[in-house]
């Protein structure tokens, strides 16, 4: 496993491993920079999915979809709009 964070301790980069595999976490595979992923924290999902808590990988795609499918194309140029600018 690489780091964790730039700014993560030591200690904080040796626990995080074993505790995701005491309490079978599952962690999903992504690269660290990729020039195709978005930052989590823009503005296209937050209002949208804010308060839901989800229960498996299938779930987070289900609701992200069904959301994406509720924007209009105006909302999706705001979103990249704001994003960039």
């Amino acid at each position: 496993m690489g780091a964790l964070h730039v700014n993560a301790s030591e200690q904080c980069f040796l626990l995080v491993p074993d505790f995701l595999l005491k309490t079978k976490t599952t962690v999903l595979p992504h690269p660290p920079y990729s020039l195709d992923l978005a930052p989590s924290d823009f503005s296209l999902f937050p209002k949208r999915l804010e308060g839901h808590q989800f229960q498996s990988a299938e779930e987070v795609k289900s609701t992200s979809q069904a959301e994406l499918k509720n924007i209009s194309k105006n909302g999706f140029q705001k979103c990249f709009h704001d994003l960039y600018l």
